[in-house]
């Protein structure tokens, strides 16, 4: 699923510009001299990965990102709370013990002075964390939409999907219309078991981004609606939707949840990621490339040669996998910082 990101040299543009004088709460001098060296240490990892190597290209992904995160928990964190932050705050609990990229599981790992950069960051910006039990490799893969483009040989069971609604009348004085889903939900077919209302369940415990479309028994209707799917699992339609307030288009209803660079330019549909770890919402996507370029960094430097033998594509099922999504990390990682900073702008 492509998203129209700007470009790199755009971001950067930007988020220079920001530097004489500060988003957010960065502005305050203690935070302002941090800021800046943190993003001139982020651009500078940032344009080094774009000639390395993908033997080395993880790690200077990771860091910039790492930087960058810097910058944005300054500018995020409110008065009185700690916003200079140590320690990566996740780790690779399986590292030695993996035969598949897929495999490898991130977890928090929270220090005690509460200054870890991945919880602090992901507290900044309100989003979940990993949890204790974390994710796999695969499962993260899976919530970024660049990654799904090109997915790993081992799929997770979800992924990114893309929906949009279509208004179909009018009941009781309310619209109703079809939610329209687009992606891989084979899962969804699984147990034949399952009811409609169990399906639907199962649905929005994955996709908690869809609650604010959710289906329910239309008023004066005696007719639950259907969820209908193609043989492929690869589109889904839900009728019979009670579109919220009277709205007809409740594609931005769903784009109050998730982030603006995941809509369409036209406004049809929109991205939803899907959550993991047991959380209840999806993880930020800036939260995801960070665990997955942590895993990736992990591997390159402490497992050299089982990195070097992903990257062989005459005998690596997921090389081409990984090519690309380090191709896609720094304009996708560059252009999520400048998101978030723009709305941390209280100017």
């Amino acid at each position: 699923m492509t998203v129209k990101y700007r470009s790199i040299d755009e971001c950067w543009r930007y988020l220079r510009g920001t530097r004489h004088r500060p988003v957010g709460f960065a502005i305050q001098n203690e935070r302002k001299k941090l800021y800046s060296s943190a993003l001139e240490q982020s651009e500078q990892f940032f344009r080094m990965s774009d000639k390395a190597g993908p033997e080395t290209k993880p790690v200077l992904l990771y860091y910039g990102l790492n930087q960058a995160a810097r910058a944005l928990v300054a500018a995020a964190t409110r008065p009185g709370r700690p916003f200079e932050v140590s320690g990566h705050g996740i780790k690779v609990s399986n590292l030695d013990d993996i035969d598949h990229l897929a495999d490898l599981r991130v977890v928090d790992a929270p220090r005690k002075n509460d200054k870890s950069s991945f919880l602090t960051l992901a507290r900044s910006i309100s989003s979940p964390a990993l949890r204790k039990d974390g994710a796999t490799v695969g499962e993260l893969w899976g919530t970024l939409p660049e990654a799904c483009a090109v997915p790993l040989s081992m799929r997770p069971k979800y992924e990114v999907i893309r929906v949009g609604t279509v208004a179909s009348g009018k009941k009781a004085g309310r619209y109703t219309g079809s939610l329209v889903i687009r992606g891989r939900l084979r899962e969804l077919n699984v147990d034949e078991g399952l009811s409609y209302a169990q399906r639907l369940d199962l649905l929005y415990r994955i996709y908690p981004g869809l609650h604010s479309v959710q289906p329910r028994q239309a008023p004066g209707s005696t007719r639950f609606g259907g969820l209908i799917s193609s043989k492929s699992g690869q589109y889904y339609t839900i009728s019979d939707v009670v579109l919220p307030n009277g709205r007809i288009h409740t594609v931005d209803d769903l784009y109050r949840r998730g982030h603006r660079l995941y809509r369409d330019s036209k406004g049809r549909s929109t991205i939803v990621l899907p959550a993991v770890c047991g959380n209840t919402r999806a993880l930020d996507p800036i939260i995801g490339w960070w665990s997955v370029l942590f895993a990736l960094s992990m591997l390159a430097r402490y497992r050299p040669g089982a990195w070097s033998s992903m990257l062989d594509v005459d005998t690596s099922a997921d090389a081409v996998s990984i090519e690309h999504l380090m191709r896609q990390a720094h304009k996708s990682c560059v252009n999520l910082t400048a998101w978030h900073m723009r709305n941390c702008d209280l100017s």
